[in-house]
């Protein structure tokens, strides 16, 4: 972050000495540390004199003007004592350690105590690695937000000369720049642009802050707001909210998009929803990709368990939300060693008595590369019910309800009176 001393009253070159006469140990560490050298580096020259700049310099000699080279009284002094411990008019510190409260004794100047003075991001506005967003000889920097205010500097080079940017207010998240040369920047919840008169525009995007940006020089930009909404514009037009569908298997979560990738007018979009399914305390979080393309066969990734030996991804049908005319519910997956006339008496235990799922059609079937048992339901409430039965009698079976109509492999039909197979 470029800066000029705001101690503009007293000598910057003698700003240190009042403090090395109390912090004696400090100041003697400090004499001779890359700190104090930081401007006079034999490096650092070398690499200024190829490329003298004020983004350079105002990190390297802190306390002169970082506009011209650094007199050689503050070129000397470096990154000095009131560089980091006096933004304004107070002696910056981390808070008090502790137990050591008791102990501190009283300063003789005014003192601000900032715990973001002890963490990362105090350091941040010098030693954190530049982002940098270039296109041709135009390139733009910046370094972390500065962590007194929570402002930033954006620096532009345009294949001669460093200049700086106005200050822009919030946390730095992402920067790029469009086709048209066009420098954005997501800052504090907000999407800005710097306009031709090199002031920054405000991007409205009304429903939530702005969280990620990209695809500024493909044929397809996107927006991803932090409630999960997503945003395209295409070229030569204006950012347009994009409704995704429904998560197909989730009856009741919502996608929210994180990523885009475009081909042409094809686009792809990464999106995380949660799911939460019958006898799980808490939901899981999804992950899925979705084209806005032709509706294919969706497909679903398995893990490798002893319940499906092969890893990857698999047809599996959606979700049987409330339109579903063709509910089954999946109860358990079974094992890659199961008989092939095994009698699921476990399953039959639960089942025991329960006549209200009577109109279940039980079987053994196929689906994405596994053997499972199921039953075809007359209706999704009466599915919604056998699955959340099974999920609390039944460990381990996590079972749901889908729509589809699968490929029966053998029938079971379960004596609800006993719990167990007919013959």
């Amino acid at each position: 972050m470029v800066r000029v001393s705001a101690r503009a009253s007293e000598d910057p070159s003698t700003s240190a000495r009042p403090c090395e006469g109390c912090h004696v140990a400090v100041a003697r560490e400090w004499r001779g540390s890359q700190h104090q050298r930081a401007y006079v580096d034999a490096d650092f020259a070398e690499s200024l004199a190829r490329e003298p700049s004020a983004f350079c310099r105002s990190c390297h000699a802190a306390e002169a003007d970082p506009t011209r080279a650094a007199p050689a009284e503050l070129a000397a002094l470096g990154v000095a004592c009131v560089t980091c411990h006096m933004p304004g008019d107070a002696v910056l510190a981390g808070p008090v350690r502790a137990g050591a409260a008791e102990q501190a004794p009283q300063a003789p100047h005014a003192l601000r105590r900032s715990p973001g003075f002890a963490e990362a991001a105090a350091c941040g506005r010098c030693h954190a690695l530049p982002v940098v967003a270039a296109s041709g000889s135009r390139i733009y920097a910046t370094v972390l937000a500065d962590f007194s205010d929570g402002s930033f500097t954006v620096f532009a080079f345009d294949g001669s000369t460093w200049t700086t940017l106005p200050t822009l207010a919030g946390a730095f998240a992402a920067m790029d720049i469009d086709r048209d040369g066009s420098l954005w920047v997501v800052a504090g919840g907000a999407l800005s642009r710097i306009g031709a008169a090199g002031v920054w525009e405000s991007q409205a995007f009304p429903t939530a802050a702005v969280k990620r940006i990209g695809g500024l020089r493909e044929p397809i930009a996107w927006v991803t707001q932090a409630d999960g909404a997503l945003w395209l514009r295409q070229a030569g037009q204006t950012f347009t909210r994009i409704e995704l569908p429904p998560p197909l298997y989730s009856a009741t979560e919502k996608y929210a998009a994180e990523s885009v990738t475009s081909a042409g007018t094809d686009f792809w979009v990464t999106a995380t929803y949660e799911e939460k399914r019958p006898g799980r305390k808490g939901s899981q979080t999804r992950r899925a990709l979705l084209h806005n393309g032709p509706r294919s066969e969706p497909l679903r990734c398995t893990e490798v368990t002893t319940h499906s030996p092969t890893r990857g991804m698999h047809t599996w049908p959606p979700a049987a939300h409330d339109d579903c005319a063709t509910p089954y519910a999946i109860l358990l997956r079974a094992s890659t060693w199961t008989p092939k006339k095994f009698p699921y008496i476990g399953l039959g235990k639960a089942l025991k008595g329960q006549q209200a799922f009577a109109t279940a059609k039980f079987s053994e079937i196929e689906l994405g590369g596994q053997k499972l048992v199921g039953a075809a339901v007359p209706t999704v409430a009466e599915g919604r019910a056998l699955v959340e039965h099974i999920a609390r009698k039944v460990p381990r079976s996590q079972p749901e309800l889908v729509c589809a109509t699968p490929t029966e492999l053998r029938p079971l039909p379960f004596d609800l009176a006993t719990g167990t197979l007919a013959p």
